[in-house]
């Protein structure tokens, strides 16, 4: 009780919706742009270059949806109000082969960081850990140190969706006793 005689108003614990989406465009260097989608739920993470072909990422963003389990159920995707995403949204909803049912944006709202802030750290997550892979790369290509390896290619698409992986094997929630 307060000093008022009151019972203070309880925090309500928000629980995502089971199609919740999170997705964000973040860059390595300046040619590479990679979108990050998280499920809002079980912050499974994934990490998909953006090439010059857009079908490519539309089928990208179908498999991972029936990789979450989301076939036939009302997926939301939630980010900024970007151009881009609001359109690669308006694509993958037009894509007859989508597995979901429907399709929603449902944009941040503006000046409320917070509301993305699993979003954004899940961006410095990724960031980080392909940057852990990518000079764990380096290191064993170039013994000698003397050398880096280019972004790009085969190899900075595997490392990737290696480091996206590796996340995703790790994450564990608080209080979870698996291992």
């Amino acid at each position: 009780m307060s000093a008022s005689g009151r019972i203070p108003a309880r925090r309500q614990k928000h629980q995502p919706e089971e199609g919740q989406l999170l997705i964000d465009y973040f860059y390595f260097g300046r040619s590479h742009k990679i979108l990050l989608l998280l499920h809002g739920r079980s912050h499974y993470q994934v990490s998909i270059p953006v090439g010059d072909d857009e079908e490519d990422l539309v089928r990208s963003f179908g498999q991972i949806v029936k990789e979450l389990g989301l076939t036939g159920k009302p997926v939301t995707v939630r980010s900024d109000n970007e151009s881009g995403l609001l359109a690669l949204v308006e694509r993958i909803s037009k894509n007859p082969s989508f597995p979901g049912s429907s399709i929603h944006f449902d944009p941040a709202p503006v000046g409320r960081p917070q509301s993305k802030g699993m979003l954004e750290r899940a961006v410095q997550t990724a960031r980080c850990s392909f940057y852990c892979v990518w000079l764990e790369l380096e290191q064993w290509v170039y013994p000698d140190g003397n050398q880096r390896l280019p972004l790009g290619g085969v190899l900075f698409t595997m490392a990737l969706l290696y480091s996206s992986r590796c996340i995703n094997m790790y994450r564990t929630r608080k209080l979870d006793q698996s291992t």
